[in-house]
């Protein structure tokens, strides 16, 4: 299962456990929608829960980037740092980079 959210597709990864009374969306690192279902519920009910609750997806996706973004950059006394990796074993720091 796919969807497809502010021109990107996003995949839709259903679990099925046979003691849930609800069902629970949530967007994981991966940027891939869990539905964690009972087993009644078909295909069709989850593509409607999914798309009644479009918003909340958007803003769980935007913070799942976010976080991604924040863990490719290496954080020093409050600010942001490129590192770039040489062959050389001495450490050379200019404006952004390390």
């Amino acid at each position: 299962m796919q969807v497809k959210i502010n021109n990107q597709t996003y995949d839709i990864v259903v679990i099925e456990k046979p003691h849930n009374k609800n069902t629970y969306l949530r967007v994981k690192e991966n940027l891939k929608i869990y539905v964690t279902t009972p087993k009644f519920p078909n295909d069709y009910n989850i593509t409607q829960l999914i798309n009644k609750n479009i918003v909340y997806i958007t803003k769980m996706i935007a913070k799942q980037e976010d976080k991604i973004n924040y863990n490719n950059k290496f954080h020093y006394l409050g600010k942001n740092y490129k590192l770039e990796l040489t062959n050389d074993t001495k450490l050379f720091v200019t404006k952004n980079t390390i």
